[in-house]
């Protein structure tokens, strides 16, 4: 860690290394850091794991965006392969299948956010005590 409470320009790279490789000994290999270097950053330097876990985030974050957009294009090819006549049995019902079970997870996951959001807004509008 630099005197300044932010990580160094080493670890920025093996950040970067870490995320590109998934492995702390490649990731050490691909940025120049000795691997216990890495390590004891990991063990003892906690703005170095904060980093990295923000990171992670927004690289998470990324590839959800990233599936969200092909999310319209994938619903098209299940529902080209369900009006598929032509289309062997076992592919219509295996794109049935994926369409109900998506169909129930989306419709459980909106209840439990609207769920949630009145639950917010009850604990929003309750007096406070203390």
């Amino acid at each position: 860690m630099s005197a300044t409470g932010k990580v160094t320009q080493k670890q920025e790279l093996a950040i970067t290394a870490l995320l590109a490789t998934g492995d702390q000994g490649r990731a050490a290999k691909a940025s120049g850091v000795n691997p216990s270097t890495l390590r004891r950053w990991f063990t003892g330097d906690p703005v170095f794991v904060a980093a990295y876990a923000k990171a992670r985030r927004e690289a998470f974050t990324l590839a959800v965006a990233a599936l969200q957009r092909l999310a319209a294009k994938a619903v098209a090819c299940l529902e080209s392969v369900l009006d598929d006549v032509d289309a062997p049995p076992q592919c219509r019902v295996g794109a049935a299948r994926t369409v109900l079970e998506l169909a129930v997870k989306g419709t459980e996951t909106q209840d439990v956010v609207e769920r949630l959001d009145a639950l917010e807004e009850a604990a929003a509008d309750a007096p406070r005590t203390h």
